[in-house]
Parts: C-alpha cells; sequence; structure tokens
C-alpha cells in the first residue's frame, strides 16, 4: 500500500486487473509520482469512492445498522444462537440512540450507558466484546468514520459458573409456577409449564423453544421428552424422564396438535416458535413474582445440574442430560466444585455405614 504525500490530490477510485480497487493520488510537487492505496472487495470501493467525493455518504439508522450487521455474522456461517444474541445485546443500545438516528450520532456515553444496564461483570464483559465488533464493523464498511468503543473495558472480575437458585429458592419459584398451572390463564399458564419442563429436565432454552409434538411420548413409562443435540463436534439424541404431575397439563396442552406441530408456537416469529427472549422474560418474571433470586434460562439449567449432584447423581449422568462433552464442563461451571464436594462426602458417608452406590 502506498503512502499519501503531503498535499496529495485524490483523483478518484481505480480498478487494476486484479481486481483490487484503491484510491489514485497525485502530488503537486511531482505531477508524474503517483501513489496506489489498494483494497479489496466492493466495501473498500465504496470507501474509496466515498474519500473521493464521487459519492455522498449513506445515512443508516441504528436500527437498521443492527439489522445488517446481524446478516453480516449469518452469512459469515455464524449460528442462529449467535445472531441472536447480537441483536439481544444491540438492541438496548439502538434504543439509547434512537432507532431512526444515523449511525454515526452513536457516542461513547452511549455505550457507557448500555453497560451500566448489565447487572454482572460477565455480562458486561460479552456485551462490551459484541459491541466492539459491531463498531469495528461499522468502521469498516464505511458507515463510521471513527470507532466510539476504541478503549471501552469493562472493570472487574466475573464470577465462575452460572448464577443459579438455592434449593430454598427453587422450591419457592416451583411452588409458584404450580400456582399458575392451576390458574386460568392460558399465556402465563403456557410460560410457567415451560418453565418447569426447563427446571425438571435442565434443556438449553433453545431445545425447550424448539421441541415438536413428535418429541413427547406419553405413552412410555415412564414418559419422556427426546431431544436431539447438534454439538460443534457430535450429535446425540437425549431421553429426559417427565415427571408424572407434569404430564397431564403437557398432554392437555397438545392434544389435537399435528405431530410436526411446535409445543410452543407463536404467529409472529419467522420460525414459527416462540423466541429465545419470551423464555427469558418469561423467567425474569417468574422469579421477580417468587420473591427468589433472578436468573436466566441457563440459571435455571444449573439449578437442575447443582440439585441433581446434591440429590446424589453421578456428574458423568448429569453430564450426558445436559449434553457436554465433558464432566469438568458440567463440574465447573453448572454444577459447582463444593455441590460435587458435598455428593462425594455424602457418597463417602453412605459407604462406611454399610451401603451401596455407584460412583
Amino acid at each position: 500500500m502506498g503512502r499519501r504525500a503531503k498535499g496529495a490530490r485524490v483523483l478518484g477510485p481505480y480498478r487494476r486487473q486484479d481486481g483490487l480497487y484503491g484510491l489514485v493520488l497525485r502530488s503537486p510537487a511531482a505531477p508524474d509520482e503517483w501513489f496506489y492505496f489498494a483494497t479489496a472487495g466492493k466495501a473498500n470501493r465504496a470507501k474509496a469512492e466515498l474519500a473521493a467525493g464521487l459519492v455522498a455518504p449513506e445515512q443508516v439508522t441504528m436500527r437498521k445498522a443492527v439489522l445488517r450487521y446481524q446478516e453480516h455474522l449469518r452469512q459469515g456461517g455464524r449460528r442462529e444462537s449467535t445472531v441472536d444474541e447480537a441483536g439481544h445485546r444491540l438492541r438496548p443500545l439502538v434504543r439509547l440512540v434512537g432507532e431512526d438516528a444515523p449511525v454515526d450520532t452513536m457516542q461513547r456515553k452511549h455505550l457507557d450507558e448500555r453497560l451500566e444496564q448489565v447487572p454482572s461483570v460477565a455480562g458486561r464483559k460479552g456485551t462490551c466484546g459484541r459491541i466492539a465488533h459491531f463498531c469495528a464493523w461499522l468502521v469498516k464498511t464505511g458507515l463510521l468514520t471513527r470507532d466510539p468503543s476504541k478503549g471501552l473495558e469493562v472493570d472487574g472480575r466475573a464470577k465462575r459458573g452460572k448464577a443459579r437458585l438455592t434449593r430454598r429458592e427453587a422450591r419457592l419459584l416451583d411452588e409458584h409456577l404450580w400456582q399458575i398451572v392451576a390458574g386460568d390463564l392460558p399465556a402465563a399458564r403456557e410460560k410457567a409449564l415451560a418453565i418447569i419442563l426447563l427446571l425438571y429436565s435442565g434443556l438449553r432454552e433453545g431445545e425447550l423453544l424448539r421441541l415438536q409434538v413428535r418429541d413427547l411420548d406419553f405413552i412410555a413409562m415412564p414418559s419422556v421428552v427426546q431431544v436431539e443435540r447438534v454439538a460443534k463436534r457430535s450429535s446425540s439424541l437425549r431421553d429426559f424422564e417427565i415427571p408424572a404431575e407434569l404430564v397431564v397439563p403437557l398432554a392437555a396442552r397438545i392434544e389435537q396438535m399435528p405431530l410436526d406441530a411446535w409445543v410452543w408456537p407463536s404467529d409472529r416469529a419467522k420460525s414459527g416458535h416462540r423466541e429465545k427472549r419470551w423464555i427469558q422474560d418469561a423467567v425474569r418474571d417468574a422469579c421477580e413474582a417468587a420473591g427468589v433470586g433472578t436468573v436466566c434460562p441457563q440459571g435455571i439449567r444449573a439449578t437442575h445440574a447443582r440439585l441433581a449432584r446434591e440429590a446424589g447423581v453421578t456428574a458423568h449422568v448429569i453430564a450426558t442430560q445436559l449434553g457436554h462433552a465433558s464432566t469438568a464442563v458440567t463440574i465447573g461451571s453448572y454444577v459447582g466444585e463444593e455441590a460435587d464436594d458435598r455428593a462425594k462426602g455424602r457418597k463417602a458417608f453412605e459407604v462406611i455405614r454399610g451401603g451401596k452406590t455407584s460412583s
């Protein structure tokens, strides 16, 4: 890439035979000398034309910028969960700046205000990284001339593991949810059933929302829900036992539904089923109504894993149920070292007293 001489004049964009685009510059002091700035791709061609003054800068709103960014992630082969996560972290920033405000009106104070909305250090770190990637993409595509996220950092150390409920909090939440199931409000009953199934099975929120009627088998003894987990390296089928008290309301819900119907359908979503934001808001509202600590759906999943380990279920079985490739992930991020140690201590005590336990 050439170096622009002092006082050089931009003549315009230039396309070489190899398909690269750049800027042709001529210096007044040396008319026969020209400098060529080589860049590649349509985005950089647009930047070259913009710098040459041949086109006016495009006014893109914050809402459209986020949608373009999500499409960029999707075309880059990123998973749909990553695309949804990006939208979840960036939409509050859009509201702070203004949905119809030009993207170049985004300032550092907007980024700081967005990070202040996130309660946990781990959440702030994840949001900070997503905002930095978003701003870098805006600069790369020419929608921003400067990066407002330069030097943006999050102070503090993130706690290891997932935020989870205590045993007492889990019982209070369970009692509150069953009271809703016994009520006569269909929308509230739907959310309560979804959270109960999440708590009893430890499913991922995406797996829960993508359940179809054919995945529920109420004829088997005991009744099970079958989930297909497609991981990065392998795919597997996992069966989760459905408690008897949960069979009746679930069976009533899917009655008269075809086998390929979603258990949690939605007419507003393109996928046809409820989106992650629905279950996330449902869990938060249920925790607040039950008077327990607020957790996310991953926290409900971690609560299931921890309670199962304290009840004596081996870490290997829990890892298999959660779809983990290693028990180290299960113990380190979901169960917790202290819960695993207590379970081992209880097992040793039972062996001393003459009981038989599985390892």
